[in-house]
């Protein structure tokens, strides 16, 4: 019986995580917290016991027991230890190894794949590979972080579990979302482009799905496309503006920073027809009311862009 089938089984009552004992590592705490939420997906209500021991513990009746980050064993299903020489764990560390089991999605989660692999390199690399490749400017500081939530896994290892459980379920809703989310981006935009570079245009009929997107996860889409597409600028719609009707936001992207400024065209508010809002930076522009999609040799988005060229 697998996991989910032996979680699910009437007669469980409890999930027990055994780690081991003295100081406690990211790559177990994260691997507890996937393992409990995952449990918890499956049976709301199903109690949570951590043991932090080196020794074996035999089998209670309506308890399922996971062994993470010692035992000396993997099987994908119930043991998760990393230390021992198999190909099937090569360079893994806990928290990879239960995330491939249970949370696959997090792989590809923009910000949360990061910090899984991070925490690898950490846990199978050690501190000095890790500095050599991150800089001890930002491998310190995420030691201390993760030293201090470590140390509260040892002092309270349910609660800190339960805690990072809340926020693993959020990065995966996250991941699923992201993907979701791409997919239909890839299908809502056009790639046109202006003398210096490409330019990302949202389509008119995707402005109300767009509104309804969660805006961590548009902002996650909008960075993956302008790297992809090498985009200079992105006009998209403005959802939440206070002004009536569609609002066209022109964006210069980190790759058109040198490139263009909003303010060639419109140097305030109210300077064209139209224009809402310009910042005062040049990077950011609302233009209200204009045909985006008639080529009149004036004021479409393409011919905006090329007076904003600097």
């Amino acid at each position: 019986m697998n996991f989910e089938k032996r979680i699910a089984d009437p007669a469980t009552r409890i999930l027990r995580i055994i780690v081991h004992d003295g100081l406690a590592h990211t790559d177990e705490r994260i691997a507890s917290a996937m393992t409990y939420a995952k449990a918890r997906n499956i049976k709301p209500g199903i109690k949570l016991e951590v043991v932090r021991t080196r020794e074996s513990l035999s089998e209670i009746p309506g308890v399922v027991t996971i062994f993470v980050d010692v035992g000396l064993k993997y099987d994908h299903e119930f043991n998760f230890d990393h230390h021992q020489d198999s190909k099937e764990v090569y360079e893994k560390c806990a928290a990879t190894l239960v995330a491939e089991r249970f949370y696959p999605e997090l792989f590809q989660h923009p910000e949360y794949a990061k910090f899984l692999e991070r925490v690898r390199i950490h846990d199978t690399k050690g501190l000095s590979f890790a500095a050599e490749i991150y800089g001890n400017d930002e491998v310190y500081p995420f030691m201390m972080d993760e030293f201090e939530a470590n140390r509260r896994f040892e002092l309270d290892p349910v609660k800190e579990t339960e805690i990072n459980a809340e926020v693993i379920e959020r990065y995966a809703k996250q991941s699923r979302d992201y993907r979701a989310s791409l997919a239909w981006a890839e299908r809502s935009i056009d790639v046109n482009k202006c003398s210096i570079g490409p330019v990302i245009i949202w389509k008119p009929e995707s402005d109300a799905i767009k509104s309804e997107m969660d805006f961590g996860i548009l902002r996650m889409v909008n960075s993956y496309l302008i790297e992809k597409n090498s985009a200079v600028a992105a006009v998209g719609y403005d959802s939440t503006t206070k002004y009536e009707g569609i609002v066209y936001r022109f964006f210069r992207t980190y790759i058109g920073d040198k490139l263009l400024d909003f303010k060639k065209w419109a140097p305030a508010e109210g300077s064209k027809p139209g224009v809402k809002f310009c910042h005062k930076n040049g990077f950011l522009m609302l233009v209200k009311d204009f045909d985006s999609t008639v080529d009149t040799g004036t004021d479409t988005i393409i011919g905006i862009l090329e007076k904003c060229v600097v």
